[in-house]
C-alpha cells in the first residue's frame, strides 16, 4: 500500500481530463475516499492569502481582532451532509479609513476544513473592499460583515479553521472549530434554524449562488449569529429547511415556541409553504415580539410528521426597551 500525491499545472490555465495509467501488475486505484479516484481542483495562491497562510501555520494563533465563526446544518446529499460555514465580524473591530463622505475598510479571509488526520478537504479565500456610502459610518457601532462558505461532508471529525485579517491594520485573527458530522438519520429531518440579519445598517458577505440556502429568489439572506432584540423592538426574521420522510403521505405540521428559564412562554402554529420539486420546505417567517423581560430566551421550532417528532433551537437575547420616541405596533408573539 502507497500512497501518493500527483498535482499538476495546465498551460491553458484551464483545468481539463486527467488521466493516470499504473504499469505495475495487480495495482490497483484507490482514492482517499472510495475507489474512485476523484482530482481536486487546487487553486493558485493569492498574494492577500501569504499572511492568513502564515497565521494559520504560526505555533501560537494571533487573535488581534474578535469575531465569530459558526458551522450550520443543512441538505443530506448522497452521502454527505451540508454544512454552511459563517464568520460574523462586528465592523466596529476593523480599521475604517474616512475620504469625504466615504468610509473604506478592507477584509480578507481563508478557510480551511480539515480531517482529524490533518488532511485538508475544503478550502477557500474572499479578499473584500467595503466601501461605506454617505452617512453609514454613523451606524458602525452595529453594523456587521458575513460571509459564508459551503461544503458538503461525509460522516467524521473535522477541524474548521479560519484566518481573517485586517488589510488596513495588518492585523490577524485565527479561530478553530471541531465539527463532528454525523449521518442524518431516514425520516423526518430538519436544518440549523437561524436568525437573519436585518437590511438596515448591516453589511452582508457573497453568497453561493445555487448552492446557497440563504439564497431566496433574487435576495441574499445574511444569518446573524448572536440575535439581540430590545424588549419592544418589533420583528426579527428566520430560516429552517424542512425534509419530510419520503415514505409518510402525513403532512409536516410546524410550531414556534419562545422558552425562558425552562418555561413555555409562547407558542405559535406556523403555515408552512409546499415543499418544492426536490421534497424541501423553506420556511422564511418572521418572529414578532411584545414585551419581554431582559434576559436569555431559546426559541423552538417543533417539526412533526405522524408519529414523527424533530426540534432545532436558538438562542434570543432580549435587552432593556429602548426609549420610545413614538407609539408603535406591537406584534404578535
Amino acid at each position: 500500500h502507497s500512497d501518493y500525491e500527483l498535482r499538476y499545472v495546465p498551460r491553458s490555465g484551464r483545468v481539463g481530463a486527467v488521466s493516470i495509467r499504473v504499469r505495475r501488475g495487480g495495482s490497483r486505484l484507490r482514492g482517499p475516499d472510495g475507489p474512485q479516484v476523484k482530482p481536486r481542483w487546487v487553486p493558485p495562491i493569492q498574494p492577500f492569502e501569504l499572511p492568513l497562510r502564515e497565521a494559520l501555520e504560526a505555533p501560537e494563533a494571533p487573535s488581534d481582532f474578535d469575531y465569530d465563526l459558526a458551522l450550520l446544518r443543512f441538505e443530506a446529499r448522497g452521502d454527505t451532509l451540508h454544512h454552511t460555514l459563517v464568520a460574523e465580524i462586528p465592523l466596529k473591530e476593523v480599521t475604517t479609513q474616512t475620504a469625504g463622505a466615504r468610509s473604506q475598510a478592507h477584509l480578507s479571509f481563508l478557510l480551511r476544513v480539515k480531517t482529524d488526520t490533518g488532511r485538508t478537504v475544503h478550502e477557500q479565500s474572499l479578499d473584500q473592499p467595503i466601501d461605506f456610502g454617505a452617512g453609514r459610518g454613523r451606524s458602525l457601532s452595529v453594523m456587521r460583515f458575513v460571509w459564508c462558505s459551503h461544503v458538503h461532508l461525509r460522516a467524521g471529525h473535522y477541524v474548521v479553521e479560519m484566518a481573517v485579517m485586517d488589510q488596513k491594520a495588518s492585523r490577524r485573527s485565527v479561530r478553530r472549530v471541531p465539527l463532528n458530522v454525523d449521518p442524518w438519520p431516514d425520516g423526518l429531518r430538519v436544518s440549523s434554524l437561524t436568525f437573519l440579519l436585518g437590511r438596515d445598517g448591516l453589511m452582508e458577505g457573497e453568497g453561493a449562488g445555487e448552492d446557497d440556502p440563504f439564497r431566496f429568489e433574487d435576495s441574499a439572506l445574511v444569518p446573524m449569529l448572536h440575535p439581540s432584540i430590545a424588549g419592544s423592538e418589533g420583528q426579527l426574521f428566520l430560516v429552517a429547511m424542512l425534509y419530510g420522510d419520503p415514505k409518510s403521505s402525513q403532512p409536516i405540521e410546524a410550531t414556534i415556541e419562545l422558552h425562558r428559564d425552562g418555561q413555555l412562554r409562547a407558542k405559535v402554529s406556523l403555515p408552512l409553504p409546499p415543499a418544492d420539486s426536490e421534497g424541501r420546505i423553506r420556511y422564511l417567517g418572521g418572529l414578532g415580539v411584545r414585551s419581554l423581560l431582559p434576559g436569555s430566551y431559546t426559541l423552538k421550532l417543533v417539526t412533526q410528521q405522524g408519529p414523527a417528532r424533530v426540534e432545532e433551537e436558538a438562542k434570543l437575547t432580549v435587552t432593556a426597551p429602548l426609549p420610545r420616541r413614538s407609539a408603535g405596533r406591537p406584534g404578535s408573539a
